[in-house]
């Protein structure tokens, strides 16, 4: 965003040229500044409800009254797995199961029925035409008469995995019986097409379009009904697959016949999904905006991997698609199509990768593994169910409608006690609290400093601990931020490093720590979600081993920091007790998908964090962290030490408090995130300022405000900052 003028140097000059009226002066321009911040919020807050402004879609439809497609029954299926993505829209949406629907809105499934049996045409405008030419199409697919069931058989491939096709028809070869055709469907590639178009003459099982091979699997498979019901009339049943699932085909072709021997109508069969809402966060691959989909549910549906649909379904299902208007995701946009012609799905474990007996596995895309049977994601994707299933029985004991628990007034964390109540009586009385801890603290330490002494100071400087989480490999870092510390040459000033224990190169660590004697390490494992007890054992350390200390700064080894400005500012803090300053973090959702931060709903039910400080940098006055050693073995762990922080906080009625000294993103922060490697941290070159996490299922307007508004209030921030500075500089003012 490019500012016209310099806004500080504006107002500064409007507050000198104010004279002797300068208080007056100044008020004025307060009150002019949180105009400009209310008229900007108002503009974006408007801009933003644009954005996702629906505009309705084009219809034609048939003059006569149209009465609504009859809703079919809903199965008895239990949702198959997680989706957080929660749907809180300020746009009013339907409610799906009660009245849903789903461009075209008209009766489509009569139509169908009246095109079907007695040739009627269909009387409505297409809104979904298929518009592509072939580019490469098996023979007509030709299969011999007899009694037994023909199957034709769809491979869903990306264009350009050649060889995982070669690989899938190497399985095939198992298969020696012409009643079973099998065919890929491919989109157009943007690179050479000779390669595609050799595999098509020499295999004669490409199915190709004019469309773009990236993102439009529906398009396949419009195409896929399309070619079969042109064709292929012989086939009695098909089969659609993914080109990385191991299928023995041997075996689900026999139990397919035997499906179509009890019911040869009306089969559309696979692993059933039912009624889960929608994507609405944009960094999903599965992102439903609202201008695709109003509901905040999608009918039950066939998942895409592996089902199978009999002719007749086929049939209706081609004659359909036209009228029915595009999505993005195939196996949804079937099933709501199947929902719009009364279509009923059966659910089959047969065709879910989850299952120990299934027929079809989601396996690999790479083909070696996939020749192998090697199938990791299977026993992954099936792990995940047995989770999600643990997750569900959880929730459900506390709230039958919501798969979270909202965070508010009734937020409590185990243990379950006025955990206030108890450290408050053992920081004054030393009183034990009467409960079994259910956070032990059992390591031991494998290095630390001598006890901290501080020199008694007639000026009363305060005493300041400075503890920096470092990774155990890190060791040209610490030497960084060693270097850096030593120029100050402060006796009120220790610094100590904490680390976990290394699979590899302790001796260097013992070799380091009796050379810099500034390592404190405990022999729990040094990884990413063992930080929470790497600062257990700094507020145990400081506590035990440094009581003198006045305040301790929390940091880590990746940030850097103006030292003499942050020991200025520490001193220069009044307040001596209950201080707990940081970058705050307010109304932050637990992350559900993300392998990192991941949380499960048994670890953490709330839809919200309580407010907590980033743990890059934070300080705390002593009082607040023997608080905190009193506290934590009765607060149930969590791998995130900033959350946990903010956890036992919200139990002890600490009040968190936000420092914009503390926040990378400001210019005139103390301390930035910066960079892991010690030359660019030695010159502030600071690479990692502005990384933020990606959250995935935070709603709408819970989101953090957009880049421009972001912008505005820190400018805005600095501005007020700068004249406060100004005006402190010039007592005259």
């Amino acid at each position: 965003m490019v500012i016209p003028f310099n806004i500080y140097s504006w107002f500064k000059n409007r507050y000198v040229q104010c004279g002797r009226w300068r208080l007056t002066c100044l008020v004025s321009l307060l009150l002019l500044l949180g105009g400009v911040m209310i008229v900007i919020e108002v503009s974006l807050v408007s801009s933003r409800y644009e954005l996702v402004k629906v505009h309705p879609r084009e219809e034609v439809v048939h003059t006569e009254e149209i009465a609504n497609a009859k809703e079919g029954e809903e199965d008895e299926t239990v949702k198959n797995e997680p989706n957080d993505s929660v749907s809180n829209q300020p746009l009013q949406h339907s409610t799906q199961k009660e009245n849903f629907s789903y461009p075209l809105n008209v009766n489509i499934s009569e139509a169908i029925n009246q095109k079907s049996m007695y040739g009627k045409p269909i009387p409505y405008i297409p809104i979904n035409l298929h518009i592509y030419e072939y580019l490469n199409r098996p023979p007509d697919c030709k299969f011999p008469n007899g009694n037994t069931k023909n199957i034709l058989v769809f491979i869903k491939s990306p264009a350009m995995n050649i060889e995982q096709r070669i690989a899938v028809r190497a399985i095939w070869r198992q298969v020696a019986v012409p009643t079973v055709k099998r065919v890929f469907t491919l989109g157009r590639v943007t690179g050479p097409k000779w390669r595609i178009e050799q595999e098509s003459r020499l295999y004669n099982d490409i199915l190709q379009e004019t469309f773009d091979d990236q993102l439009n699997d529906t398009l396949k498979i419009v195409m896929s009904y399309n070619w079969a019901v042109k064709y292929c009339p012989m086939a009695d049943l098909l089969l659609f697959l993914n080109d990385n699932f191991y299928v023995e085909y041997n075996k689900i072709a026999a139990y397919l016949r035997f499906v179509m021997e009890t019911k040869s109508r009306n089969v559309y069969i696979g692993k059933v999904v039912s009624y889960v809402p929608p994507y609405r966060d944009e960094s999903k691959r599965l992102f439903f905006p609202f201008e695709w989909y109003l509901s905040d549910n999608v009918p039950s549906y066939v998942r895409g991997g592996a089902y199978a649909v009999s002719y007749d379904v086929a049939q209706r299902l081609s004659m359909a698609f036209p009228y029915v208007a595009h999505l993005n995701l195939d196996d949804v946009y079937v099933g709501i199509v199947a929902n719009k012609l009364s279509i009923r799905h059966m659910n089959d474990d047969r065709f879910d990768p989850k299952n120990k007996n299934a027929l079809v596995w989601e396996c690999s895309d790479v083909a070696f593994e996939l020749l192998k049977k090697n199938c990791p994601l299977s026993g992954k994707n099936r792990q995940k169910l047995i989770d999600y299933k643990e997750e569900v029985q959880f929730y459900s004991k506390y709230n039958q409608t919501s798969r979270y628990l909202y965070y508010g007034l009734n937020f409590s964390y185990p243990l379950h006690i006025d955990l206030l109540k108890y450290v408050s009586a053992a920081v004054s009385h030393n009183k034990p609290i009467p409960y079994e801890p259910i956070n032990p603290h059992p390591f031991h330490f494998m290095n630390r400093p001598p006890n901290c002494k501080f020199p008694v100071d007639p000026n009363g400087n305060k005493n300041i601990l400075i503890m920096v989480k470092s990774f155990v490999g890190n060791f040209k870092l610490r030497q960084a931020i060693r270097s850096v510390w030593r120029k100050i040459g402060d006796s009120h000033i220790k610094r100590v490093f904490t680390l976990g224990y290394p699979k590899v190169n302790q001796s260097l660590v013992e070799l380091e720590s009796k050379k810099f004697k500034d390592i404190i390490q405990e022999d729990f494992r040094d990884a990413y979600l063992n930080n929470t007890y790497k600062t257990i054992m700094s507020f145990n350390w400081a506590v035990k081993f440094c009581p003198a200390a006045d305040m301790v700064f929390f940091m880590d080894d990746d940030y850097y920091v103006k030292e003499r400005e942050l020991a200025g500012y520490l001193r220069s803090l009044r307040r001596k007790k209950d201080l707990f300053l940081g970058r705050l973090v307010v109304h932050a959702p637990p992350y559900r998908s993300n392998e990192k931060w991941h949380l499960t709903y048994q670890q953490y039910p709330y839809n919200r964090f309580p407010p907590y400080l980033s743990g890059g940098a934070f300080v705390a006055t002593f009082d607040v962290v023997r608080k905190f050693y009193f506290a934590f073995p009765y607060v149930k762990y969590m791998g995130l030490d900033d959350v946990y922080l903010g956890i036992v906080a919200k139990k002890l009625s600490i009040i968190p408090r936000n420092e914009t000294y503390f926040d990378s993103a400001n210019d005139f922060a103390i301390a930035k995130h910066c960079s892991n490697d010690p030359n660019q941290l030695l010159n502030e070159q600071c690479t990692l300022i502005g990384f933020v996490i990606p959250t995935s299922d935070e709603p709408l307007e819970d989101q953090q405000p957009n880049s421009v508004m972001e912008h505005v209030k820190r400018l805005l921030h600095t501005t007020l900052s700068g004249l406060t500075k100004f005006i402190s500089s010039n007592p005259a003012s």
